[in-house]
């Protein structure tokens, strides 16, 4: 199984580096189990700071850093792809501005598996980070669950025809939330398999 993972409001605080509650435990659960993981972030402030120049957006160098420190608090995440997209439809940079926020973000977390890129369809709701993971995984959409906390998220996982569930209730801080809950069985192809 393959599990896809937002980063801010799903895996840590967003803007910050402190872990959720419940998403270190159940990593360490799914990633005992023999599953495989990526994540997928929209982080377009950078090109934001670069395209205003306002110093409330971060640079690349200091995302970089935070996505490393993140990584070190969920020993399963270390490995794993994260995709990145660093674009955004409301600015016009050029490819080689992108390409220098790129290089800053790989080297400040050069311990990383990064895949960034400025296309306006790895920007979510779009589904290119998501069908990138899938495909770097060699696993069909059928084999995968994208878990994310915002509507982006879920339209994202709709528009890759994949199985999406709230970041709250996969980490068991939702209402209704047994302590097995299972989320093997899917829909494809409009059947149910499990």
């Amino acid at each position: 199984m393959l599990y896809i993972f937002d980063l801010d409001g799903t895996l840590a605080e967003t803007y910050g580096e402190v872990v959720l509650p419940g998403v270190a435990e159940r990593l360490t659960a799914l990633a005992a189990r023999g599953d495989s993981f990526a994540v997928a972030t929209n982080q377009a402030g950078p090109a934001w700071r670069l395209a205003t120049g306002e110093a409330k957006y971060p640079d690349p160098a200091a995302l970089g850093t935070r996505l490393a420190r993140i990584a070190q608090k969920l020993p399963p995440l270390i490995s794993v792809p994260w995709y990145v997209a660093i674009g955004d439809g409301r600015l016009e940079l050029s490819s080689k501005e992108y390409q220098t926020i790129e290089s800053a973000m790989c080297k400040a977390s050069e311990a990383l598996n990064l895949h960034i890129a400025a296309d306006l369809a790895w920007r979510k709701p779009g589904p290119g980070m998501l069908r990138a993971a899938c495909a770097r995984h060699r696993s069909s959409v059928c084999q995968a669950l994208f878990v994310g906390d915002s509507d982006a998220d879920a339209g994202a996982a709709k528009n890759a025809e994949m199985r999406f569930v709230f970041a709250d209730r996969f980490f068991g801080l939702g209402d209704v939330v047994s302590p097995g809950l299972d989320l093997q069985s899917d829909i494809c192809g409009g059947k149910r398999t499990t």
